[in-house]
């Protein structure tokens, strides 16, 4: 296993799509200046895709905007696309580890290799409350919630979502 910066010869190994089983919804509350949140599990999960934020080439990757490639072998098992943001941190605009790795600890490995790679004081990152599955990871990871937003994807297909943002400390 193998992390590298994405680069000429393994950007075309990153997938176009991911694929995730929607599996319940995270309901989020602010009361007395503490975030709270509670999964609904669905009785029957739903496979979904998303686009990846897979850059068209490499021209569009650079000091503020890089990312980096897992793999095994020459097999594609994840990848993040990470930003560097005005107040010292960095954004993680696209994590995600293939179907076929995952529950296997390669999102953890992925995500201590950004930390332990970041010049950065902190890590965000934005979630749909429908992927239970990211949310859940995330928090065990040790982030914590900032904030949400129930207009956020109001004009798109996932209409009614809820964008969670959350927070890590370095």
């Amino acid at each position: 296993m193998i992390i590298l910066p994405i680069a000429n010869e393994n950007i075309h190994l990153i997938p176009d799509t991911t694929n995730l089983d929607i599996i319940g919804n995270v309901e989020i509350s602010y009361l007395d200046s503490t975030f709270r949140y509670a999964v609904n599990y669905f009785s029957n999960a739903q496979a979904s895709s998303f686009p990846t934020s897979k850059p068209k080439s490499i021209f569009e990757l650079n000091e503020n905007r890089f990312g980096y490639v897992y793999l095994d072998d020459r097999n594609y098992v994840g990848h993040s696309i990470v930003e560097n943001r005005f107040n010292n941190t960095l954004y993680i605009e696209d994590f995600a580890i293939h179907s076929d790795y995952r529950g296997k600890g390669y999102a953890h490995k992925l995500m201590d290799f950004i930390i332990s790679n970041s010049k950065y004081n902190g890590i965000s990152l934005e979630v749909q409350n429908t992927n239970v599955v990211a949310f859940l990871f995330y928090m065990k990871y040790g982030f914590c919630i900032g904030g949400f937003d129930t207009l956020f994807y109001e004009n798109t297909v996932q209409k009614g979502d809820i964008a969670i943002y959350l927070y890590y400390s370095i």
